[in-house]
């Protein structure tokens, strides 16, 4: 799972030290002789190291590790130079845990309101880097504390920064309720892609298909991107609201958002609940959605019933001197199909669905044998053709008409 996992704020952690080692200077608990010293030489070096300087941070490390092991039991003003040494020299090397025990130390040590909030939310960013991720939720709620509410943009995206690392350590310690409640809530006071992203996929870990239904709305509101309206589609379609799936893939197609792979559900759905004249506009439009054979089976059933039999008629007779017809007695019985004949179609097909021995072309013609059922008010008929289908996409294009018959039977 792709995670959105905020950087530490370096360029913070120098301005922290310094503010430290004034406090330092005017604390009650006095420096001993030559602690201040060392840690100026110690932190000059750490401000000389160069990104990609490994030599030079590791000399810096030396003289670190050096203070920490002299002064870090010390009074509390020589405690807070060894940690904030100990922090910035673990986060420039990449030691989080290091660096993650300092800033402990640091908030054990009772810094100023001014400091407190910064430290919590190194806390936070470290303790997930280190691996800590039961602590992590704690100092995020202690940060948002302190902060208080989120008042500008900028204070909004802080935030919900924030909680989104405390959803990410949930999801670490595969407690995913509580990590979905934690971003949901992030996204709601900063909408990001990612973040949304993330709400998905927890639905998506969960099981949960309700509450990823009822937020695709939002990330199509927010994104309008093509997976969005994929999904929410599918997802409406699948919990067996036909007519509001049609409205939502309708609504893409407008936009331009539609999935190609989701036409043929789009044009299945227009045909269950809506006219097929509309439904062969959709065929027309999008040709490539089919293979020539299923555009020809289908358009030929919509023109015949739009009562446009003429029509029916000439684009078999078209396809019949193209070539595209597989024998004539496949051409037959589709031509007899445009023709209304719907018994001499109904047993051609049959015979052909029989004597087929590829599984696609078998159910090519035991839907056409449904058809002419169908249009012979043979419901049950056309029923039991329909459930002889075996393969997925002859499956999908029957669905409308299964449903039809259904609801005629019931």
């Amino acid at each position: 799972m792709m995670k959105l996992i905020p950087s530490p704020p370096l360029k913070s952690v120098a301005a922290l030290a310094a503010v430290a080692v004034f406090a330092c200077m005017l604390a009650a608990s006095p420096v001993r002789a030559g602690a201040f010293e060392e840690y100026r030489a110690a932190d000059m070096k750490l401000q000389s190291v160069r990104e990609g300087d490994a030599e030079g941070l590791r000399a810096a490390g030396v003289l670190v590790e050096s203070f920490s092991k002299r002064w870090s039991q010390g009074a509390a003003s020589e405690r807070t130079m060894a940690a904030y040494l100990m922090l910035r020299w673990g986060i420039a090397s990449g030691r989080h845990q290091a660096a993650y025990g300092a800033a402990l130390v640091l908030l054990e040590l009772k810094p100023s309101p001014e400091q407190r909030p910064g430290l919590l939310k190194l806390a936070a960013q470290l303790g997930y880097q280190s691996g800590r991720f039961e602590a992590v939720p704690g100092h995020v709620d202690a940060w948002i504390e302190v902060k208080g509410m989120p008042r500008t943009a900028a204070e909004r995206a802080e935030t919900a920064e924030m909680m989104t690392l405390a959803a990410y350590a949930l999801h670490e310690l595969e407690r995913d309720r509580q990590a979905l409640a934690r971003v949901k809530q992030a996204y709601g006071i900063a909408p990001a892609r990612a973040r949304g992203d993330f709400v998905l996929a927890l639905c998506a870990s969960l099981g949960d298909v309700k509450a990823e239904r009822a937020f695709l709305p939002v990330m199509v509101r927010d994104w309008n991107e093509t997976p969005y309206w994929s999904r929410w589609g599918s997802l409406v379609q699948q919990a067996g609201d036909g007519r509001q799936a049609l409205d939502i893939l309708s609504s893409a197609r407008k936009a331009g958002r539609l999935d190609e792979r989701l036409v043929p559900l789009l044009l299945s759905l227009v045909i269950e609940h809506d006219a097929p004249t509309k439904a062969l506009r959709i065929l027309e439009e999008h040709p490539e959605a089919w293979k020539p054979e299923e555009r020809r089976m289908l358009q030929t059933a919509l023109l015949v019933k739009c009562g446009r039999r003429a029509e029916a008629l000439e684009l078999l007779r078209k396809a019949e001197d193209g070539g595209a017809g597989k024998g004539r007695e496949r051409m037959a019985v589709e031509l007899a199909f445009a023709e209304e004949d719907w018994t001499g179609a109904r047993k051609g097909a049959m015979r052909l669905a029989e004597s087929e021995t590829k599984p696609a072309e078998r159910d090519r013609w035991r839907f056409l044998s449904g058809l002419c059922a169908y249009n012979l008010k043979d419901y049950a008929g056309a029923a039991e053709a329909w459930a002889s289908v075996e393969t997925e996409r002859w499956r999908s294009l029957a669905a409308p008409w299964r449903a039809e018959v259904k609801f005629l039977l019931s």
